[in-house]
């Protein structure tokens, strides 16, 4: 829907994390019709063509924060800490996926809108409240159990690890990100790592490159593309890692892990 201001607006998201000027994505970059609604009368509507507008990449970025540290006596156990801010199509994504319920419910403003919550309603009788704020604490356990197993799978995924090698230990939402002046998604947690550190003698050798997940590997025959790719949407993906050395040691082959890639691709 595109409302004809000084600056166009589209309302196109209908979902509890959508905002103006965001679009599903296969609505994004799109032909479509232009139908008026002025008049009433359908025999006197005017249809033309028209061409939906697409997000630009700094509108859809995730930048995550990677504190890295272990114990040299269990080594092979490495606890990180992961911080993940979100903006545009990767704000949605993430919210669906992580904000649980009374995480959002919470951060509504009454006087806003005018209504009391039903957590924080009065009414009913002393047992009904106490019946209900214990039907909701029930309900919380039980997303709160399940956002936790769908972060293990994620990170099962992220490291090709099994089960028993990861951990998630704690989770919280920093920003709930559902208003407009306030529209990042934040959220951080902390999780123990089997195997990314290894020993060679007296040294200590740490799997750098799987902190960021897995990359994409071509093929030889997979080189010579018959299709253009395709993204969903255009997005920026930040990194920035920190990783504590115990005292005594002293870091060897960072040049190794330099690269600048770049290519032909535009960037808008």
């Amino acid at each position: 829907m595109k409302i004809n201001s000084k600056a166009p607006l589209y309302y196109g998201h209908f979902s509890r994390f959508g905002m103006h000027n965001q679009l599903f994505t296969e609505y994004e970059d799109v032909n479509a019709y232009a139908v008026n609604i002025y008049p009433t009368k359908s025999s006197n509507r005017k249809i033309s063509k028209a061409h939906t507008p697409a997000s630009k990449p700094e509108q859809n970025l995730q930048t995550i924060k990677l504190l890295v540290s272990f114990d040299l006596t269990e080594f092979k156990k490495t606890k990180i800490t992961e911080e993940s801010t979100s903006t545009g199509h990767y704000r949605i994504n993430d919210q669906i996926q992580y904000l649980n319920t009374y995480d959002y419910l919470s951060d509504l403003q009454e006087d806003r809108y005018g209504i009391t919550l039903l957590t924080n309603s009065k009414k009913g009788s002393k047992k009904d409240q106490e019946r209900l704020k214990r039907r909701i604490e029930e309900f919380k356990d039980e997303e709160t159990t399940q956002r936790e197993k769908d972060l293990q799978k994620s990170l099962m995924q992220k490291y090709d690890v099994e089960e028993d090698n990861i951990e998630v230990i704690n989770f919280e939402v920093i920003e709930n990100g559902i208003w407009p002046d306030q529209s990042e998604f934040k959220y951080s947690y902390e999780y123990t790592l089997n195997n990314l550190i290894g020993r060679i003698g007296s040294n200590f050798k740490i799997d750098v490159g799987r902190l960021i997940g897995q990359q994409v590997a071509l093929k030889k025959k997979e080189m010579q593309r018959e299709y253009n790719i395709w993204m969903s949407f255009a997005r920026v993906i930040k990194y920035e890692l920190t990783i504590n050395i115990p005292s005594g040691y002293k870091v060897k082959g960072l040049e190794n892990i330099v690269y600048n890639v770049s290519s032909a691709c535009p960037k808008t």
